[in-house]
């Protein structure tokens, strides 16, 4: 509905699902309401446009993925032990990239879980509806001391997008490139800048 929103060149909202057990129904079901919001008027998108441009994260293969609706596929973050080489983990990541034809290739700034080992997990639950007293977990996060690589410098973090960018596979429609993450910090994935000992001074590296 929103001027502005991001779209592919075909004009189809793009939009992002994590892979869960019900994804093909929810897209079924957010393509039929995008139609009628379509018919009636009540959106910036193209009057031509059916349905959305639909990235799936993590889904357990490229042909599942398609096979759901998926147009194009990606994942979010990497993963890695014990402090292991930050090249270790983007590589398992860019083998990633060529396991299909449409693929959105994403770069992952980091890895550190060791925040959220033992009791310090988070889960975050929210009522079913508003006159329920019943819960859903709709997110929860969890690490192990040992759920780590070593800090990326720079320049691996510079060749590590390169290769994304360079990646040939990407849909022509969405020729896109994803970064986990900005902002992730319980995760150690961030290009943000951050504040360092010094007063008003903040590590801009990323």
């Amino acid at each position: 509905i929103q001027t502005g929103y991001q779209t592919a060149e075909d004009g189809r909202p793009v939009v992002f699902f994590v892979w869960n057990s019900t994804i093909k129904d929810q897209i079924e079901k957010i393509n039929k309401e995008l139609k009628k919001v379509v018919a009636e008027g009540k959106t910036a998108l193209k009057s031509n446009v059916e349905k959305m441009f639909v990235v799936v994260l993590n889904a357990p293969s490229y042909d599942e993925a398609i096979a759901v609706g998926a147009d194009a596929v990606s994942w979010t973050e990497g993963a890695g032990k014990s402090g292991e080489a930050y090249a270790n983990m983007t590589a398992k990541v860019e083998a990633n990239w060529a396991t299909g034809e449409k693929v959105i290739p994403n770069v992952v700034t980091g890895f550190d879980k060791t925040l959220l080992a033992g009791d310090k997990a988070i889960e975050v639950s929210a009522l079913k509806a508003s006159n329920s007293k019943e819960a859903d977990v709709r997110y929860s996060r969890s690490g192990e001391a040992d759920d780590y690589v070593a800090k990326a410098t720079a320049q691996e973090l510079v060749e590590h997008t390169k290769k994304a960018i360079a990646t040939t596979n990407k849909p022509a429609e969405f020729n896109a490139v994803m970064f986990y993450a900005w902002d992730d910090f319980l995760g150690g994935a961030y290009l943000c800048p951050t504040k360092t000992d010094k007063a008003y001074q903040y590590d801009m590296d990323y």
